[in-house]
Formats: structure tokens, C-alpha cells, sequence
């Protein structure tokens, strides 16, 4: 005889004999990778400034992050420790010094050093457990859910793109069904174009067809954090060094990248690299950029908008802090300014 098995409430109503089918539970595998030491040297040489009195570089401080550990950073000259201005408070160390001679060039040198550690995100296993993921702090869910200039999702423009390309988070989705279904539509819709001054404003980005890392990391996390979904940006370098004459367009390319991040409850902070994706992943194939990460990624600072005590001048709103902002002091004019910048990196 054959069974048929109905299950009823308590108020007398029939479920159905079969269950919805649970939601993945996920986990991070985290691995170091390698230890890496990355000097940056930076100087400016100003041909119109006919007595410099003084030099100003600011150099953002590494963070503590789940990529990375154990980090440490110093500059010759050697820099003071405070933070910049805005409500991230980010460190950063302030490198003050006289103008020999009234030299017209600055030079400055700093060195990083952290732990690197790969990520790589996955369905549990029947009966596996993952480890405890402490939860975020509320100051830090706060943090990562607010808008900033550049991620601007509160705009006009940007919840109107939210609604026309059905990025509301749906009752029963996941933080990573949402941040996937972001990704993809990033990864099939947008090309790659870098243009040192473009606008990377999310409200912006939603509406162009081209942008660059960080501007498709500016849309990413705009996205998660208009749901409430904590989310951030990396700015940083890769973990290797510059190439002789590598350019980005037209421009001499140091390793600069910008990557993103958002936060899982139990599960921790994912990595998510939608211009890789970009660039190199054939749209309709399987993504190695989501929830993915080689360990082969320094971070620099998280976020963008940077407000820096630039110390003679008041405070300078910038993007972002991966090369060192700086200003002089004394006669004449900083028009047609030259940089020199290097990227070098050895490992462990």
C-alpha cells in the first residue's frame, strides 16, 4: 500500500508534502599566500616654482583586513601618524619637510609590508559546519551602509536605475543571491575604459556604458548598500611589481586596482572584482571574480573620498590616497608639475 503524507497546522490548514528547497549556507576558505613587501616611491618636481620653502605628502596607512595581516607600514622621510577628516577616519601618515635649498622637487619613499591571505567562497557540505564569523559591529554596519560622494546611492538617478534594472532586493534573497545578481548584470553590461579623470560617481557610472575599476566598484557597493547590505571598496595595488612601460591607456600603469567587498552574516566580508570579470571572463562562463580572491592584492585604504589636513592649505577633498597627495610651499606656481613614480615588490 502506498502512503500519502499531508502535514496540517494547528488551525487545521494543509502544507505542502514538499518543502522549500533550504538556501545554500556558505563559507569563506581563507589561506595565506605569501608575505609581501611593496615600495612605492613617489617624487614631484614643480619647474615654476622659482623658492620652495616646504614639502607636504600624505601616504595612507595599511588597514587590518580579512586579505590581509600582520601589516606594517613606514616612509623616509619618516611620517606623522594621525587620521584624515572624513567620517572613516582612515590613518594616514603626514610626511613633513623644508625645501633644501629651495629645491623645486619633493621625494618621498614608502614601504609596505603585510601578510597576504587568498579567499575563496563555497557551498558547506552536507553536515559541515563553518567556523563562527564574529558579527559586524553596529558602528561598522553603519559605516558601510552610508553614502559618500562617490557612492551616492541615495540620488535621484541612481534609485531610478536601481528600479529599472530590478535590483531591489526580493523578499527571501540572500545578501549573496542580491550581490550576485548585481555582479552579473555588471559583468554582462559594462565594458572597461580608463580616463585619469572621469567621473566614478555611482549616479554617474549607472548610467554610462564604460567605465573602470573603480568606477564599477563604486556601483557594486552602491548597490549593496542602497539594501542595507554592508559593503566596501579596496583601493590598492596588485602584488607585483610596475612593468616597464606597462600603461593604462595612455598613462604609465603602477599596479593601481580597485576591488569591492560585502559582508555576509556567518559568513565575513567576500570579495567581489567586477572589472577582472570585465576584462577577462567571457560573460555567458562561470566567475572566478566572485567571491573569489588570489591573495595577490595589497589594499591601500578602504573607500574612496579622502578629507586631508593638507596643512598650510585646509582641507583637499580627494578620491582616493594609493599615490601620495602632497603640496609646497614658497614662490611661484605649480602648473606643468612632473611625477615619477615606482612600484616594487618582493615576496616570501
Amino acid at each position: 500500500m502506498r502512503w500519502i503524507v499531508f502535514l496540517f497546522t494547528g488551525l487545521g490548514g494543509v502544507l505542502s508534502a514538499t518543502a522549500e528547497t533550504p538556501k545554500p549556507s556558505y563559507v569563506l576558505d581563507t589561506k595565506p599566500t605569501a608575505k609581501v613587501s611593496g615600495a612605492l616611491g613617489y617624487s614631484v618636481t614643480c619647474p615654476m616654482m622659482t623658492a620652495a620653502t616646504g614639502w607636504v605628502f600624505v601616504i595612507p596607512v595599511l588597514p587590518e583586513l580579512p586579505s590581509q595581516g600582520a601589516v606594517k607600514t613606514s616612509t623616509v622621510p619618516v611620517g606623522s601618524l594621525t587620521r584624515e577628516k572624513s567620517r572613516e577616519a582612515r590613518q594616514v601618515l603626514t610626511l613633513q619637510f623644508p625645501a633644501k635649498g629651495g629645491s623645486q622637487s619633493g621625494e618621498v619613499r614608502a614601504v609596505y609590508e603585510a601578510t597576504l591571505y587568498s579567499r575563496h567562497l563555497r557551498v558547506l557540505n552536507p553536515g559541515e559546519t563553518g567556523p563562527k564569523v564574529p558579527p559586524l559591529s553596529a558602528a561598522d554596519r553603519i559605516l558601510y551602509t552610508s553614502p559618500l560622494p562617490n557612492l551616492d546611492f541615495k540620488s535621484a538617478e541612481f534609485q531610478k536605475w536601481l528600479i529599472d534594472k530590478n535590483l531591489v532586493l526580493q523578499k527571501g534573497s540572500t545578501s549573496v543571491d542580491y550581490a550576485r545578481s548585481v555582479f552579473e548584470l555588471i559583468r554582462a553590461q559594462y565594458q572597461y575604459e580608463y580616463l585619469p579623470k572621469m567621473d566614478r560617481r555611482a549616479s554617474e557610472v549607472c548610467r554610462m556604458a564604460k567605465t573602470d575599476c573603480g568606477g564599477m566598484s563604486h556601483l557594486f557597493v552602491s548597490a549593496l548598500r542602497s539594501q542595507a547590505i554592508p559593503a566596501r571598496c579596496l583601493y590598492g595595488r596588485w602584488a607585483e611589481s610596475a612593468k616597464p612601460d606597462d600603461k593604462l591607456g595612455a598613462v604609465p600603469y603602477f599596479q593601481w586596482h580597485v576591488i569591492a567587498e560585502f559582508y555576509a552574516d556567518g559568513v565575513g566580508w567576500i570579495p567581489v572584482d567586477c572589472s577582472s570579470a570585465v576584462l577577462w571572463e567571457k560573460p555567458d562562463a562561470p566567475s572566478k571574480n566572485f567571491g573569489q580572491q588570489m591573495g595577490n592584492f595589497l589594499t591601500q585604504h578602504i573607500d574612496p573620498d579622502f578629507e586631508i589636513d593638507s596643512v598650510h592649505f585646509g582641507i583637499s577633498t580627494v578620491q582616493n590616497n594609493q599615490t601620495p597627495r602632497w603640496w609646497v610651499t614658497g614662490k611661484g606656481k605649480v602648473d606643468g608639475n612632473i611625477h615619477v613614480e615606482s612600484w616594487t615588490v618582493s615576496k616570501q
